[in-house]
């Protein structure tokens, strides 16, 4: 699958594909939880495979027999790495995608089109009620100047209004990231002030709104640390984004009744996170813990959370994803099924 992404911006890295992998286990069914236990690293040049034949695919397995079906949404999808796998890969998934960038929502409606899959696209504050949610499409664009949507090398252009969200981006380049930093920040604040919901209020969502699934891997490093001055990556890394309670509570929010949220975190803020799940009535059913190596502590968990159950928690099987320096043969399967081609915007 090819993906445009921005080459001066935020980029997927490996935190999305052990999601990805994770959430390809589980609709694959039960006895789930990573990819095998292949020892060894790409440091030899040695060609790896993933077998993707003789395993079979969860789409060539059918729809019918995979727990992952249903209306998908991915949160704060970036480029659509996410979602766009899960929807390739699970003929039964339903996928939308919000984020609150909209050089992001460009991104992906495009990666979505380019890939043949259909999905429909929000941009705006995820917290935020979701009639104040903009659908994106080609015609809320205005300012590429090509028919395909092509972004440049270095953001140049305009991101013009959406209609009912969002201040004027214009001319994203490294030139003038501090003031546009600045208004973007700006303009976070005042979605957050003005349709943010309090934490307090009971809203409700009509059924045929909420989803069966919700996943992301959401903003997470920690606001009070030096920040990137980069605008497009200080958002789609920091908590001050998208803070944890009001992620967890708003999916909650939006889950059918036994829906799922499956999401990636720091490993350190496990403690907050299982009290945001508490507060929100949702039962933790999975962890998993991820390593940058098994000589360090683990620096990500996936998170798998269930409403209206009651069940212990699983905690699966942990994965480094190097050896040696190097992406072990674990992490390189996981990218073979992943399948990804990159592309400088």
């Amino acid at each position: 699958m090819r993906l445009k992404q921005p080459r001066d911006g935020y980029r997927y890295n490996s935190d999305t594909l052990m999601l990805y992998d994770y959430i390809w286990q589980f609709g694959r069914g039960a006895g789930f939880g990573g990819a095998g236990n292949s020892r060894g690293n790409s440091c030899g040049g040695a060609e790896i495979s993933a077998d993707l034949n003789a395993r079979g695919s969860a789409k060539t397995r059918g729809a019918e027999i995979s727990p992952l079906r249903g209306r998908v949404l991915d949160v704060g999808c970036g480029c659509g790495v996410l979602g766009l796998l899960i929807a390739r890969d699970f003929s039964g998934v339903r996928l939308s995608m919000i984020d609150i960038q909209a050089l992001n929502c460009a991104l992906a409606f495009q990666n979505a089109r380019q890939n043949g899959i259909d999905c429909e696209i929000f941009c705006g504050d995820f917290c935020a009620p979701l009639e104040k949610w903009t659908k994106f499409s080609g015609a809320n664009l205005a300012g590429f100047g090509a028919s395909d949507l092509e972004i440049s090398a270095n953001f140049s252009g305009e991101i013009s209004k959406f209609d009912g969200f969002g201040a004027e981006i214009s001319q994203i380049s490294n030139g003038n990231s501090k003031n546009l930093d600045a208004e973007i920040s700006s303009e976070i604040s005042q979605i957050s002030n003005e349709i943010s919901p309090n934490k307090n209020q009971k809203i409700s969502v009509p059924n045929a709104q909420k989803f069966d699934f919700i996943i992301s891997n959401p903003p997470y490093y920690d606001p009070q640390i030096l920040q990137s001055e980069h605008p497009h990556k200080r958002i789609s890394r920091y908590a001050s984004a998208l803070p944890l309670e009001g992620f967890v509570a708003q999916a909650r929010r939006l889950l059918t009744p036994r829906g799922h949220l499956i999401f990636c975190y720091e490993a350190s803020q496990i403690a907050a996170i299982c009290a945001a799940l508490a507060a929100n009535h949702l039962n933790l059913i999975a962890l998993k813990f991820v390593y940058p190596n098994r000589e360090k502590p683990a620096n990500l968990v996936i998170c798998h959370a269930r409403a209206g159950v009651r069940t212990k928690t699983k905690i699966h099987q942990s994965v480094a994803v190097n050896e040696k320096n190097c992406y072990n043969t674990q992490t390189m399967e996981i990218f073979a099924r992943a399948n990804l081609e990159s592309v400088d915007s």
